[in-house]
Order: structure tokens, then C-alpha cells, then sequence
């Protein structure tokens, strides 16, 4: 009975509970390509990673179209996740 008690007690606590992700809004298919449209803008080509500067280039866009939003009042991107 205990074992069962244990068992069940896990069971509940495994479950889903509010965290972080449960705060992230999805994000919308037109959000992704308009993200892909600004790193683009800004210098960074998706098939760069053939040329292993993977993960380096992106990142430093991501930098680069967070500095261009800034003086617009946007906010910066999201973190990586």
C-alpha cells in the first residue's frame, strides 16, 4: 500500500505544473519569417552554416537587428532558447 501511495504521490507531482513555458506566447508562422526577413536585412546568410560559422553569424544578426530596433522603440529579440 505504501508502494502504491509513493507511486501515485509521483504520478501527481510529475504532471504538468505553471512554469515557463507556460508563460511563452507561440509564435506565429508570419513572426518567424518576418525574424528571418530581419536578419537577412542586416547581413546574415542562412546558408552560411555551410562554411561552419554556425552559430556566431546569427547571433551577431540577432545583434545587429536588436541595435537597428532600439532608436525605433522596439523591443530587443527573444532570447535563444
Amino acid at each position: 500500500m505504501d508502494h502504491e501511495n509513493a507511486f501515485n504521490n509521483a504520478i501527481r507531482r510529475s504532471g504538468p505544473r505553471p512554469g515557463l513555458w507556460h508563460r511563452v506566447r507561440p509564435i506565429t508562422r508570419a513572426q518567424v519569417k518576418q525574424e528571418l526577413a530581419d536578419l537577412v536585412a542586416v547581413g546574415y546568410r542562412p546558408n552560411s552554416a555551410l562554411y561552419n560559422t554556425y552559430p556566431g553569424d546569427i547571433l551577431d544578426a540577432r545583434e545587429r537587428v536588436a541595435a537597428k530596433r532600439a532608436p525605433e522603440g522596439h523591443s530587443e529579440l527573444p532570447a535563444q532558447q
